[in-house]
């Protein structure tokens, strides 16, 4: 049967929900923004039906990717059928809601789906509902409902008769109870698929104890299906397990019931409906809408068959063969078997029984092992004592206390000392001894390490010699431990590397004198070329300037002549004297751009809204112009308004300057395009005209002081836009693409925390 399995799977699901919750709770899951479901039952919170489905509930939606926060009422509609009552609950509903912005509303049962279909668009507008413990005959109250799914009741009841039957072949009389016979469209159907002979009995009493009354008088050839609930003395209506429970006392006949929360309450069992199961199920549709589920991907399903269950007390208090159950079946109740009592206790006795015999074997073989090993450690010890011998290497080894304890044949002939002055001395005396005086602090704390327990690799010690020849050792030591992990001493090896120290030391000297070369070299050659290129860019400079004042000055000169000559001439002289004022106008500008490249000034910054500010560019630009035709100016903001943060006379510069450009480089009636993007903390904008563009060896030479492609101006107007993105802390480049195309990108600064701050603050 499947009780052990029900209940590895129990577990199973159970240590998986706590793994999840605390992955959820490590990972910081709690930081997301949880959803908001609405739980809304029919009955009241100690209804064991309804308990159960909102464990089903909880269960599903502690698996959701998205932290859940779970809204529940209890309506108890069944027992107060007041419209008064309604009305005072919607009110309350309508008052404790308002606030709350619900993502999901689950309801069970019919009552309160309709109820929160009736005041939907009051409690939760326009949020989807998902239902269950709704039968098939009142989904038509909900027809044309929008925004709706669930999981439509579906109770097994045919197959339920159909083991009771096969449990109970004798039986001539089916009795359902069905107070009020709300439940007998369950039972309808069914009268015709049995034999003739099997009467069908609806007992539609609604007063407890005069139906259990009349079940007393049932004969022994009877079965009870209980599908309803009647009420007591005190005007309570019964739960199913207080009825089931009631009922098998009274009758001695099998009762029967197709929910699951009347097993262990006296029934047989059957094919039973379970309340966990469909809060699970709508349980985890909601938690997929609250993940992102679209809700057209979740349409109304039915149930499943659902799994047999028996009380197996019951089947035999009732004498009921339980070979004839199905395959299947789950027994509740039965007392585990031997196996299942003492299985674990048996499986460690045949272990360890195993481990005895394998100890014996080993034993059997112990002698002969022991033999071989002593053999192996001669043969390794003297194999050791060759490769000493035969090394040019001292080998060492130190006590607990840090004394010598073994000095290897060669120790004389590479330490220039005999062993029987270092051994039995600690390591720290022979280091005072024969180490060099000016390590004595390298030594000290080498020491306090063997003391810690730590080895060394590669450890560089000077040596001073019996005779006083001096020594370059280099040593590496590791600890000794015992079968309890306690240090018990070092063993080390010791190198003469003397040579091969000297060797590099003198070639480390030699490449520091030959880097100090190389870097004199490389400083003389680096001032030679920064005075030429400072002589070189200053004659560049002087010379523009020279070449770009030549001209105003000259017209300057020229007109002072005439007027001179013309002083006699009102209107001549004013337009000369207009004449020097444009060309005195051109020099100005001429040794602002130059002061402009020479400084860098921090940025006055203020909030500006970038549409305004292009639109007011483009008209200073386009009234500049006298073109017949004039051009047009497309502007794209997305949205529609935002701020960036900046100097508006600069900024306004940049794009005065990048537009007059634009209209130079186009034929009259030319577009000028201009595309500006909100990018999170940036913001983009992208200018684009309809002129021949740059060629593409020269577009990485635009932003160069003194270049340009046109026939006037001193090349000054992109380094200074340049200049000025860049003190912004922005970025500016060019392409061509059917036109130039320049891109700009601003830093939005307090803009972009400002909108920051208020969408946190909204939500």
């Amino acid at each position: 049967m499947r009780s052990e399995s029900r209940t590895r799977t129990l577990l199973a699901r159970a240590l998986s929900v706590l793994v999840g919750l605390a992955a959820w709770v490590g990972l910081g899951c709690a930081t997301a923004e949880p959803a908001r479901v609405l739980v809304l039952h029919s009955s009241h919170d100690r209804d064991p039906w309804t308990v159960a489905v909102m464990r089903g509930i909880d269960a599903a939606l502690a698996e959701t990717e998205r932290p859940v926060d779970v809204w529940t009422d209890y309506l108890d509609l069944p027992r107060q059928r007041s419209p008064l009552y309604a009305r005072g609950l919607r009110r309350f509903l309508e008052v404790k809601l308002r606030e709350r912005r619900f993502d999901v509303v689950v309801t069970s049962g019919a009552a309160a789906t309709e109820f929160m279909l009736d005041h939907r668009e009051v409690l939760a507008p326009g949020v989807p509902i998902v239902f269950c413990g709704v039968d098939e005959a009142v989904m038509g109250r909900f027809a044309g409902a929008s925004r709706l799914t669930g999981l439509v009741r579906t109770i097994d009841l045919r197959s339920t008769l159909d083991v009771a039957l096969r449990l109970s072949p004798g039986t001539r009389r089916l009795v359902f109870v069905v107070p009020a016979l709300l439940e007998r469209h369950l039972v309808e159907p069914l009268v015709a698929d049995y034999r003739p002979d099997l009467r069908f009995e609806l007992w539609d009493e609604e007063d407890a104890d005069r139906l259990l009354a009349r079940a007393q008088d049932l004969p022994a050839d009877a079965i009870v299906v209980l599908l309803g609930t009647p009420w007591d003395r005190a005007g309570q209506r019964l739960t199913l397990p207080e009825l089931a429970q009631r009922m098998a006392a009274a009758v001695r006949v099998p009762v029967y019931s197709p929910w699951d929360i009347a097993l262990g309450h006296g029934v047989v069992g059957g094919r039973l409906e379970s309340g966990f199961g469909q809060g699970r199920e709508v349980g985890r549709m909601a938690g997929r809408l609250v993940d992102g589920a679209a809700l057209e991907s979740l349409p109304p399903v039915r149930e499943g068959p659902h799994p047999y269950q028996f009380d197996y007390r019951v089947m035999r208090a009732l004498d009921l063969d339980v070979a004839r159950l199905p395959a299947e079946s789950e027994l509740v109740g039965r007392p585990p078997s031997l196996l299942e009592l003492h299985g674990e206790v048996l499986a460690w006795s045949g272990a360890v029984i195993a481990v005895l015999g394998t100890y014996i074997v080993l034993l059997l073989h112990g002698s002969r092992a022991r033999q071989a090993v002593t053999r192996a450690l001669r043969t390794s010890e003297s194999r050791f004592r060759d490769f000493t011998a035969a090394s040019s290497d001292l080998y060492w080894e130190l006590d607990a206390d840090l004394r010598y304890a073994y000095l290897s044949d060669n120790f004389a002939l590479v330490a220039g000392r005999p062993p029987q002055e270092v051994l039995g001395r600690p390591r720290a005396e022979i280091l005072a001894l024969a180490g060099e005086p000016h390590e004595q602090q390298r030594h000290h704390d080498h020491v306090a390490a063997l003391r810690a327990g730590e080895g060394c690799r590669d450890l560089v010690l000077g040596w001073v010699r019996a005779d006083g020849g001096h020594l370059i050792l280099r040593e590496s030591a590791r600890p000794v431990l015992d079968a309890q992990g306690r240090l018990v001493g070092f063993r080390g090896v010791s190198s003469d590397v003397t040579e091969q120290f000297l060797a590099e030391r003198r070639l480390s000297e030699q490449r520091e004198r030959e880097s100090e070369r190389v870097a004199e070299e490389l400083d003389r050659a680096r001032d030679a070329l920064v005075r030429k290129t400072r002589l070189a860019t200053v004659g560049q400079v002087a010379a523009g300037i020279g070449h770009d004042l030549r001209g105003p000055l000259s017209t300057m000169r020229n007109a002072l002549l005439l007027l001179r000559e013309d002083l006699a001439d009102g209107a001549a002289t004013a337009r000369h004297l207009a004449v020097i004022e444009d060309r005195v106008a051109a020099s100005v500008q001429i040794v602002d751009d130059l002061a402009e490249l020479a400084q860098d000034r921090p940025v006055r910054k203020r909030i500006l809204e970038l549409g305004d500010l292009l639109r007011q560019s483009w008209e200073r630009t386009r009234g500049a112009g006298t073109d017949a035709e004039p051009p047009s100016l497309e502007l794209d903001l997305e949205p529609d308004r935002f701020e960036v943060e900046g100097d508006p006379v600069e900024l306004g510069r940049v794009f005065e300057n990048l537009m007059r450009n634009a209209l130079d480089a186009m034929p009259p009636g030319g577009r000028v395009v201009v595309v500006a993007r909100q990018r999170g903390a940036e913001a983009e904008i992208v200018l684009r005209d309809e002129g021949p563009g740059f060629a593409v060896d020269r577009e990485g030479l635009a932003f160069e002081p003194l270049f340009t492609t046109k026939g006037h101006g001193t090349g000054l107007g992109l380094a200074i836009c340049r200049q000025i993105v860049e003190r912004h802390q922005g970025r500016i480049d060019l392409r061509t693409a059917d036109g130039a195309e320049v891109r700009i990108r601003l830093p939005r600064g307090a803009c972009a925390r400002r909108e920051a701050a208020a969408e946190t603050e909204s939500s």
